[in-house]
């Protein structure tokens, strides 16, 4: 079980996940998924707002470059 800390523009968002698979694709990363547990609203809210923010951050550093 993982204690996963998520900051969203400096609101830090706490929730739970297990580890289902992991495999190494490069030998410094892996590829791993994760099962998040919690109320599905509140787990399903907190992982819908990391992925647009991180998509939002890599649109902006591709602009910039």
């Amino acid at each position: 079980i993982l204690l996963l800390s998520i900051d969203l523009e400096q609101n830090v968002v706490e929730t739970k996940g297990k580890v289902v698979h992991s495999r190494l694709i490069d030998p410094s990363k892996y590829l791993t998924g994760i099962a998040f547990q919690g109320p599905k609203d509140e787990v399903t809210a907190v992982i819908r707002n990391f992925i647009i923010e991180y998509h939002s951050r890599n649109a902006k550093k591709e602009k910039s470059s």
